[in-house]
């Protein structure tokens, strides 16, 4: 009894002690907080990880888990955010504590209370981090005191403070990546196969993408500890394949409830894939002095040229993954090999720094190898080579990142006096302790903190200003959602590059950001429909291009604009401006849900015009069906003249010469045109920067020609307000024009859909939707304004009936003659099996762990 409070005695101490080091480790942003500096990154840190805590959250604790109809358009939460926390484990636990404080308490959780968790749970993971990878030394068979310092060497990396600022979704990986080569090392060293399902079980329910790395590095390394054998009696291969096989389908069979959703998401989504020639090496990254993600200590190399060391076995495995994986980073095909064959990623490396630790941890345990001429020569020799490299490295500035030199060389003199006075190995210890929290300080005052760069900390000041979340345009938010004429009515605004202002702002808008998206809304917009989104990226869509036939569909009520925004969509009227901001609002809008039999065909009007697709939709409804021959067709405006600004013409390439050059198209428009839609496809040539195109009062960014977050899609379309020129203007360069045409719109087809659309009074509400239709005519369908997804099921009057994707992305329902009580519900994809799979897996897991307790105990 007193042993096992001994031993709870000295875990508790351990803990503690991590938990300290990691208080202390964040000790730069914690003396920053008050004067308003956020461990948040200015970009994705704001536009998606923070948001999505709050949208989650809020969701979750609301009873809504599967689907949202204010997530951009609408989009399953559980499938297309378990790439980010609808199921991850470290934030499901805060998530659970905060709703039991919310419950209990009048405190009412909003986007601040993620703000000032932001450091306390980057704390708690990362001495989470800490105590799985002391634990995983332990299994290596080192001692305590040396997997105490390769824990602290592996969680304390700047791997860990670079992602935790980003994207902490990316530091769960370091994390779970420890407790799986803990599984497999129990199960290689004849101890159990349990911990290995675990492993295998949570990394699936955490993150299907983080899933995916770190399996294939535990792949990788099952196969190095094949060669290289760090115990004596360890599992044949086959039978460690055995267990490997069947644990895996355990750990998948028990994780699949999350597993599979996520990757039919995953499949759903629609990105353009990667097709930049990789280099073969990218030197990319100073890792000595000046490091991005991965950097090697000092220490590190001192212990790699201790020639006796390479007699002990773990240390060569140590060795292998550290040189191995520090040649790789240079290697971007692995990056990409990690990120699914796509851009490469330096998102694997966690087990380089791992590497690294596992190397100075070994060479603790053998501290009577160290020499102090041999460790004094090899540490100057490591000094003057990080001296040339920052000669050489363009980015290293002297002033700030010399820090890391004169650590690098206190190092050397304290070890050097250890080794020549006293031999201490706790001395040597404590030194890389208070040099490791001393480089993460560093790191996070140098590295991310360059406010003024746009790309790395946040402050609370910027979090309230007009380029995320002012108090202005909170009031008109508030104004616009007080007037809403329904539920389903939505608003057009977002802060610029903030696709999720809809989410930190609390309203139903148009606007999403996500790594994992609806694929056929994203098609609908950069392909089928041309929808200018104001600025081209991937894993985006955002308003409706001041198109107000669009806007008319969706229920667009609201269009909020900066005041010098010169692109109004017709028949939008101000009705509110401050002093930055105006407010337009147009009440003749179609019915959310419609009832029509005019039917037209994708395919037939695939080489049609935009506005010939949008007049079909407001007629009635564009469906999959390749039989349907009703026609959609609308004049082409003749173009008189083409003059160039500033440019020349090469056949289709326009060289423009100077700043914003380009050219002007001569028109003569009917009287009664309202709007005109111009089309055109346009691509830059070598751009070296991304690129501004005006279309008159109509302007967006293109991204340079070697961006990896282009679209691929190139043929546009601007709806701009009637002249007789049209000026299209473009950065300096050259640019592959052509396909140029000219369409009028006088919002006749809108105004009589407005008078004859048959609406259906359906209630939409995330996951559900209900009412009832009664049909006039054969082969009516019900149109929906909720986008197309795996999870969906349609009743009809009690009997399942098939959905059919209707206007590119959207669910329509055929009708049957008569009355219609209809019944849409969403669950994830194949969720009713994969629960089951998950119970039998979890009884079949359960069993196995009783049966082999049960055979310990009669052994004992």
């Amino acid at each position: 009894m007193f042993q096992n409070q001994s031993r709870w005695k000295q875990k508790g101490l351990l803990i503690a002690s991590m938990l300290l080091i990691s208080i202390v480790a964040h000790g730069f942003f914690i003396w920053q907080q008050s004067n308003g500096l956020v461990m948040k990154g200015i970009n994705d840190g704001l536009s998606q990880m923070l948001p999505f805590k709050q949208f989650i959250y809020k969701n979750y604790s609301q009873g809504n888990f599967f689907y949202a109809d204010d997530f951009g358009i609408g989009g399953g939460i559980f499938s297309q955010l378990a790439y980010y926390f609808s199921t991850n484990i470290f934030f499901l636990i805060i998530a659970s504590l905060l709703f039991i404080v919310e419950s209990i308490t009048k405190y009412h959780v909003d986007l601040n209370t993620w703000v000032q968790l932001i450091l306390p749970m980057s704390i708690l993971k990362q001495t989470a981090i800490l105590v799985v990878a002391y634990s995983y030394f332990k299994t290596m068979k080192l001692s305590k005191k040396a997997s105490y310092v390769g824990a602290v060497i592996y969680g304390l990396s700047p791997f860990f403070f670079r992602h935790e600022m980003y994207w902490d979704i990316l530091t769960d990986a370091i994390f779970w990546l420890v407790l799986l080569l803990i599984g497999i090392e129990k199960i290689i060293r004849k101890e159990s196969s349990t911990t290995f399902v675990v492993a295998v079980a949570l990394i699936f329910i955490n993150n299907f993408y983080l899933a995916y790395v770190n399996l294939l590095i535990g792949f990788f390394y099952i196969i190095i500890r094949w060669f290289v054998h760090c115990s004596q009696q360890e599992l044949s291969i086959k039978k460690q394949l055995k267990h490997y096989l069947s644990g895996g389908l355990l750990g998948l069979g028990i994780g699949c409830f999350a597993f599979i959703p996520a990757a039919m998401g995953y499949l759903h989504n629609s990105r353009p894939p990667y097709k930049d020639a990789i280099p073969l090496i990218d030197i990319q990254d100073n890792i000595l002095s000046n490091p991005r993600i991965l950097w090697l200590p000092v220490f590190v190399v001192v212990a790699l040229s201790i020639k006796k060391l390479y007699q002990n076995k773990t240390f060569q495995l140590f060795t292998i993954v550290a040189i191995g994986g520090t040649v790789l980073h240079f290697i971007p095909y692995v990056g990409s090999m990690f990120n699914g064959f796509s851009a490469p990623q330096n998102r694997w490396e966690a087990i380089v720094v791992l590497g690294y630790a596992g190397v100075f941890a070994v060479a603790i345990d053998h501290f009577e190898y160290w020499k102090a001429r041999h460790v004094i020569r090899t540490s100057t020799v490591f000094l003057i080579f990080m001296l040339i490299v920052s000669f050489i490295d363009p980015t290293f500035k002297w002033g700030k990142d010399s820090v890391i030199f004169i650590m690098t060389a206190l190092w050397i003199i304290g070890i050097s006096y250890v080794l020549t006075k006293r031999k201490s190995q706790n001395t040597a210890i404590l030194f890389v302790i208070i040099f490791m929290i001393g480089y993460a300080n560093v790191f996070q005052a140098n590295r991310l903190t360059e406010v003024d760069k746009n790309s790395y900390a946040s402050t609370t000041q910027f979090m309230e200003s007009d380029k995320y979340n002012s108090n202005e345009q909170k009031r008109l938010i508030q104004y616009m959602k007080r007037h809403l004429i329904n539920d389903g009515a939505r608003i057009d605004w977002m802060v610029d590059d903030r696709n999720n202002t809809p989410i930190v702002q609390d309203f139903k808008g148009e606007s999403v950001y996500s790594s994992v998206l609806n694929g056929d809304v994203l098609n609908m917009y950069q392909k089928d429909l041309q929808i200018d989104m104001g600025r081209e990226s991937v894993s985006r869509y955002a308003t409706l291009g001041a198109r107000t036939n669009l806007m008319s569909i969706w229920q667009t009520q609201f269009y909020m604009r900066g005041n010098a925004n010169q692109s109004i969509p017709y028949d939008y009227h101000l009705v509110k401006h401050s002093k930055n901001y105006n407010v337009y609002e147009n009440k003749k809008l179609l019915p959310a849900f419609r009832v029509t039999n005019s039917l037209y065909s994708a395919t037939a009007l695939e080489n049609q015009p935009i506005l010939a697709k949008e007049h079909a939709m407001l007629q009635g409804v564009i469906t999959e069906n390749e039989q349907t021959t009703k026609e959609s067709k609308v004049p082409e405006t003749a173009i008189k003249k083409i003059s160039t600004v500033n440019a020349k013409w090469n056949g289709d390439v326009l060289n423009i010469q100077k700043k914003n050059g380009g050219f002007d198209l001569h028109i003569a428009p009917s009287q009664n045109t309202k709007d005109l839609y111009v089309q055109f496809h346009v691509e830059g040539i070598h751009q070296k920067e991304s690129f501004n195109l005006q279309v008159n009062e109509d302007q967006t960014m293109r991204k340079r020609s070697d961006s990896i977050y282009r679209t691929g899609y190139n043929d546009l379309t601007f709806a701009i307000n009637r002249a007789n020129t049209i000026h299209i203007r473009l950065s300096k360069g050259e640019y592959h024009i052509n396909n140029i045409h000219v369409y009028e719109e006088d919002y006749s087809t809108l105004s009589d859909a407005l008078k004859y659309s048959k609406g259906a009074d359906i209630q939409w509400q995330n996951d559900h939707a209900s009412g009832a239709v009664k049909t006039t005519q054969p082969h009516e369908m019900l149109v929906t304004p909720i986008p197309y997804e795996k999870g969906w099921t349609a009743h009809i009057n009690g009997k399942k009936v098939a959905i059919e994707k209707v206007n590119y992305a959207f669910i329509g329902i055929p009708l049957m003659d008569g009355e219609n009580e209809i019944e849409l519900d969403y669950k994830p994809p194949y969720w009713t099996a994969c629960l089951w799979v998950a119970f039998i897996s979890i009884v079949l897991f359960s069993f196995g762990v009783y049966r082999q307790r049960r055979r310990i105990k009669s052994i004992d």
